[in-house]
C-alpha cells in the first residue's frame, strides 16, 4: 500500500505540474516567461544555463537595442552548442532590432582559437521551437578568431527546430574578415539540420561588398534564406536578396551561393513554394583557377540529390545569367514550376496568378501575408486599425483601442439606443434586432435573434456576447483580414395586428358577445369596410396608420365605446374613447409585441342562438344585413328594437310549420302575456316559395336568464311529394310486372294447345311456320 500510495502520489504530481510531448519529453505547463526590455534579454544571456535554455519565452513589446541609453553589445548568444536552446519562443508579433554581436578577444599567445562560433538571435537550438518574431534594423557580426563561423539572423544553427512566421528585414553587415573563417551565413539561418522554416520573408537583405582575397582554402556556404540545408525544409516563403562580391588576385576559396540555401544535401530535403528576386553583382576575375564560384538562382551546389519533386514550385526573378542551381550534377526538378516571372513579386498579383502546390496549400493573404508592405509577414507591419461605426438605433459603449498588434485580439461593446418621447423612454431594442456585423461591404459576423437571445453562426474568428444589457463583439485574432472598419446592420421588427370589432352587453356591458361582430372596421391602406381586417404589419418608424370603424347596420342601437387593445395578463387596454378613429404610430413605443386590437361596442340586447337543420336555408335580419347559415350561430339583438324584420328562407321539398315556431317563441313574451314579441307577416310571406317574413318587437320580450334566448327551426320532408314519387315507384315497377306475366301466360297456353296460332292447325304447323309466328 506505500508503494502504491508513494507511486500515485508522484504522478499526480507529475501530471500536474508536466505535460509529456509528442518526443516523449517532459515540458513544464507553466506560463511562458515574458521578455519586455533589451536589458532583460541580455541578463539571460549573460545567466545562460539549463533552466534558461529550456524555459518558454514570449516577447511582449518590440525591443531596440540602439536606444538603450549604453547602446547593449551581446558578448554570447541565447544558446550555445554545449547548452542550446530547447524551449518555445514566440515573438507574439514584435520585432528585435539593431544587434551588435562582438566576440572578438584580445589574442594572446597562449588563446585557444574555437572550433565553431555561432551568431543570430539564437546561437544554437536543438527541439526548439521559433515563431512570430521579427528582426528588423541592422545585425553587425565581429566574429573574432574561429574555424567555423555559423551566422543567420534568427538562428546561427537549428538542429530539429521548427521556425515559423519569421521574417528578417535586417542589413547584417560583418566588422572583421569574416571570411577568414569557413562560413555558414543565411538570410534567416546558417544551417538547418533536421528542421523546417516555413511562412517567412527574409528581404531587402544588402549585405554590402565583399571583398573576397583571403587564399586559405575556405568554403563559404551562403543563402538568402539558409546557408546549408541538410535533411530539412524551406516553404511557404519570400527573399529578395542583394549579393555583391568582388574576387580579389590571389583568392583561393570556394563561395557557393544561393537565392535560397547555399547548400542542400539528404534526399529528403525540401524546398517548395516560395518566390525569390536575386540581384547578382559578381566580379570575377577568373585569373586564377583556384577560387571557384558556384552560383544559383535556388540553390548553390546540390550534394546530395534530393527525390525529383522535392524542389518544386519556386518561382524567382534575377537580373543576370546564372543556372537555376549553381552545381547540380545529374539533378533534374521533377515538376516543371521551377520557373522564371516576368516581374518583381511584391504584389498580391504576382502570387494570386500562380499556380502553388496543389496539396501543400497556397498563399493566404487574408491572414499570414501583408499586402501592404511588399508581401511582408501582417505580424510585422506595424499596428493594425480597427474602428466601429453605430447607426440612429445603437450606440457604442465602448470602441475599439487606437491600434492593435498582430494576433491578438480586440472587443467592442455596444447597445440599443434609448429615445425620449414626452414622458416615455423608448428601448430601441424592443423594436429593432441586429442582422449581422460587416466588415467593409461583407458580413463576417451572421446573428439570428429569438425572444432577445441571440445566436451567432459557426465562426472561429469572432465571438459574440451579451454582458449586462451590451453587445460585445471580440475578433479573436487581429489581422489583415480582421482589420478595417465594422458596422453594426440592424432590421426594424415587424409587429402584426389584428383588428375587429366586438359586442359588449349586460347592465354594464363588461359581457363580450361571443361569435357577434357588430361593426366594419378598416384603416387607410384598406378603405374597403371589413367584419376582420388582414394582419397589419408595422414596425418602429412606420408611417401611422389610422383604423375607423362603421356599424353594419346604421339603424342599430349599438353604442360606440371606444378602441382597445387585448391584455391576456389582465385587463384591456384602453387607446381611445373620443373618436372612431384610432392613429397608430409605433413611434411612441405603444406596440412592443403582436397586438389584438378591437373597436367596442355595448348595447342592452338579447343574444340568438339558433339550432337549424338540413331544411333551412337561411335566416336574415335587417333585411339581410345579418345572416345565419350554419347551426348554433348567434346574433345579438337590441332591446330597445320596435321593429326587426326576420326572413326565413326553406329549403325546396321541406316544410316549415310556422304555428309551431310561433307556439315555441309565445314562451318569451312580456309578463303580462298580452304582447307577442313574434308576428307573423303574412303579406310577405311565400309559403309555396319557401318563404315567411316575421316582426320582432324586442321591447316585448320578457326577461330571460343571461339575456340569451335559444331557437329552434325545424323543418320536415315535404308529403306531397314524397307520396307522388312513391307511386309514380310502385306504379311504374307494378306495370312492368302485370306485363311480363301476361306475355308468360299467352306463351305456356300456346304451347298447351299444340302451338296452333293465328287459324293454323296442328297438323299444319312447322318449323318455319314457328319461327315466323315468333318473329
Amino acid at each position: 500500500f506505500a508503494i502504491l500510495f508513494g507511486f500515485f502520489g508522484g504522478f499526480l504530481f507529475l501530471s500536474a505540474t508536466n505535460s509529456v510531448s509528442a518526443d516523449g519529453e517532459i515540458h513544464s505547463n507553466a506560463a511562458p516567461t515574458k521578455i519586455q526590455s533589451a536589458g532583460q534579454f541580455e541578463q539571460l544571456i549573460l545567466n545562460w544555463n539549463s533552466s534558461i535554455a529550456q524555459t518558454d519565452y514570449i516577447l511582449t513589446t518590440d525591443i531596440d537595442f540602439a536606444l538603450e541609453t549604453t547602446p547593449i553589445v551581446l558578448h554570447g548568444t541565447f544558446g550555445t552548442e554545449a547548452l542550446p536552446y530547447t524551449g518555445t519562443f514566440d515573438g507574439n508579433g514584435f520585432k528585435i532590432s539593431n544587434i551588435v554581436f562582438d566576440e572578438s578577444v584580445n589574442a594572446l599567445s597562449s588563446e585557444i582559437i574555437p572550433t565553431n562560433k555561432y551568431f543570430g538571435l539564437f546561437g544554437v537550438t536543438d527541439g526548439a521551437t521559433i515563431k512570430n518574431v521579427g528582426i528588423g534594423g541592422t545585425m553587425s557580426v565581429k566574429a573574432g578568431k574561429c574555424t567555423n563561423a555559423y551566422v543567420g539572423a534568427l538562428v546561427g544553427k537549428a538542429k530539429n527546430t521548427d521556425i515559423s512566421f519569421v521574417q528578417n528585414t535586417a542589413k547584417i553587415s560583418f566588422k572583421d574578415d569574416i571570411f577568414s573563417h569557413n562560413v555558414r551565413f543565411g538570410g534567416l539561418v546558417g544551417a538547418l539540420n533536421d528542421s523546417e522554416v516555413s511562412y517567412f520573408t527574409s528581404r531587402q537583405n544588402d549585405f554590402g561588398t565583399w571583398d573576397l582575397s583571403d587564399n586559405n582554402q575556405k568554403t563559404y556556404e551562403v543563402g538568402g534564406v539558409v546557408g546549408s540545408v541538410d535533411n530539412s525544409k524551406v516553404f511557404f516563403g519570400i527573399s529578395s536578396n542583394s549579393f555583391e562580391i568582388n574576387e580579389k588576385t590571389g583568392f583561393y576559396g570556394n563561395l557557393i551561393l544561393g537565392g535560397i540555401c547555399g547548400t542542400i544535401s539528404q534526399n529528403n530535403s525540401q524546398i517548395f513554394n516560395c518566390v525569390l528576386e536575386n540581384k547578382y553583382a559578381i566580379s570575377d576575375l577568373q585569373t586564377n583557377v583556384l577560387g571557384v564560384f558556384t552560383i544559383g538562382q535556388i540553390v548553390g551546389s546540390v550534394l546530395t540529390e534530393p527525390a525529383p519533386e522535392n524542389i518544386s514550385y519556386v518561382y524567382y526573378k534575377t537580373n543576370v545569367a546564372r543556372d537555376v542551381f549553381g552545381d547540380d550534377g545529374a539533378y533534374e526538378p521533377g515538376d516543371s514550376v521551377v520557373s522564371a516571372i516576368s516581374t518583381i513579386p511584391v504584389s498580391v498579383s504576382d502570387f494570386s496568378s500562380k499556380t502553388w502546390h496543389t496539396f501543400l496549400g497556397g498563399w493566404d493573404f487574408g491572414t499570414i501575408w501583408y499586402e501592404g508592405a511588399a508581401a511582408s509577414l501582417q505580424a510585422f507591419s506595424g499596428n493594425f486599425i480597427l474602428s466601429m461605426s453605430a447607426n440612429s438605433v445603437l450606440q457604442i459603449v465602448e470602441d475599439f483601442a487606437a491600434a492593435y498588434r498582430y494576433g491578438s485580439s480586440a472587443a467592442v461593446s455596444f447597445r440599443f439606443k434609448e429615445v425620449v418621447d414626452g414622458t416615455n423612454r423608448i428601448d430601441m431594442a424592443n423594436y429593432y434586432t441586429i442582422t449581422s456585423i460587416a466588415l467593409g461591404v461583407n458580413d463576417v459576423v451572421r446573428l439570428s435573434e429569438s425572444n432577445g437571445v441571440y445566436t451567432m453562426a459557426d465562426n472561429d474568428k469572432y465571438e459574440f456576447a451579451l454582458d449586462n444589457g451590451a453587445f460585445v463583439l471580440i475578433i479573436k485574432n487581429v489581422n489583415n483580414s480582421t482589420a478595417g472598419a465594422y458596422s453594426i446592420k440592424t432590421q426594424a421588427k415587424q409587429f402584426s395586428i389584428n383588428v375587429t370589432s366586438r359586442l359588449y352587453t349586460g347592465d354594464n356591458a363588461d359581457e363580450c358577445v361571443d361569435g357577434i361582430i357588430p361593426a366594419y372596421v378598416y384603416h387607410t391602406r384598406s378603405p374597403v369596410p371589413q367584419e376582420t381586417l388582414p394582419t397589419i404589419k408595422l414596425g418602429y418608424d412606420s408611417n401611422a396608420v389610422t383604423l375607423d370603424t362603421r356599424l353594419k347596420d346604421p339603424k342599430s342601437a349599438y353604442a360606440f365605446v371606444g378602441w382597445y387593445m387585448v391584455n391576456p395578463g389582465g385587463e384591456d387596454f384602453e387607446l381611445t374613447t373620443s373618436s372612431s378613429t384610432l392613429t397608430i404610430n409605433f413611434g411612441h413605443g405603444l406596440f412592443t409585441e403582436d397586438a389584438n386590437i378591437y373597436a367596442k361596442y355595448q348595447d342592452d340586447a338579447c343574444v340568438f342562438e339558433f339550432k337549424i337543420d338540413d331544411g333551412v336555408k337561411e335566416i336574415d335580419f335587417f333585411n339581410g344585413k345579418i345572416k345565419v347559415t350554419r347551426t348554433n350561430e348567434s346574433v345579438a339583438i337590441s332591446k330597445k328594437e320596435t321593429s326587426v324584420r326576420l326572413e326565413i328562407y326553406i329549403k325546396a321539398n321541406y316544410d316549415f310549420n310556422v304555428n309551431d315556431f310561433l307556439n315555441m317563441l309565445s314562451l318569451y313574451k312580456s309578463d303580462d302575456n298580452t304582447k307577442e314579441f313574434c308576428i307573423p307577416n303574412a303579406e310577405e310571406t311565400k309559403e309555396d316559395e319557401g318563404y315567411y317574413v316575421f316582426k320582432l318587437d324586442m321591447t316585448n320580450l320578457a326577461d330571460l336568464p343571461d339575456d340569451k334566448l335559444n331557437i329552434d327551426v325545424k323543418t320536415a320532408p315535404a308529403k306531397k311529394a314524397l307520396g307522388k314519387m312513391v307511386w309514380y315507384i310502385v306504379g311504374g315497377v307494378g306495370g312492368v310486372l302485370v306485363l311480363v306475366g301476361i306475355i308468360i301466360l299467352i306463351v305456356v297456353i300456346k304451347r298447351r294447345n299444340g302451338g296452333g296460332f293465328g287459324g293454323m292447325s296442328s297438323g299444319s304447323f312447322s318449323k318455319k311456320s314457328y319461327k315466323d309466328m315468333y318473329y
